[in-house]
This record gives C-alpha cells, structure tokens and sequence, in this order.
C-alpha cells in the first residue's frame, strides 16, 4: 500500500527536481585540465542539456553556452579534470 500511495507522487517529485535543478544557474564556470583529462566522455555522457563535447581524434572539448550549471560533469569526472571556478 505504501509504494503505491507514493509511487506517484515521488515520480513527480524527480521530474519536478530534475526541471528545477536544470533551470537554476548556481553561479561558476565549469572548466577542465587538459593535463588530467584523458577524454574518456563521461562528462560528455552525462551531461542532461549537452552542452559538452569531446572530440577524441583531436583531443579537444568544448563547453557550450547552453550550460546550466548543474555540475554533474565535475561529480562525474574520474580523474578530476574538472572544477569549478
């Protein structure tokens, strides 16, 4: 009973969360190491908007505009290329 009483609710409750951390700029840039970053994508990967792109062949990335400073990038990020500024 008690799953199906909140089942619901705590769905809307992630898509609410999901729409307001996206929206909501906390302010910093998102930059990245080129001595650490080993160009795996996992920032590419995980980023809900897309604003990063990682181009293996050149080994090169770029941060989009269109960031919206959630951060999941730097969190993702396994030899801690990325920090915020």
């Amino acid at each position: 009973m008690r799953g199906r009483r909140f089942g619901h609710s705590s769905l809307l409750f992630r898509q609410l969360f999901k729409t307001v951390n996206h929206s909501v700029h906390v302010g910093g840039q998102v930059t990245i190491n080129g001595k650490k970053c080993n160009l795996c994508g996992r920032c590419e990967k995980i980023c809900p908007v897309r604003a990063i792109k990682v181009d293996k062949e050149k080994r090169k990335w770029r941060i989009f505009t269109n960031c919206r400073h959630c951060y999941a990038c730097v969190s993702a990020c396994p030899n801690k290329a990325m920090r915020i500024l």
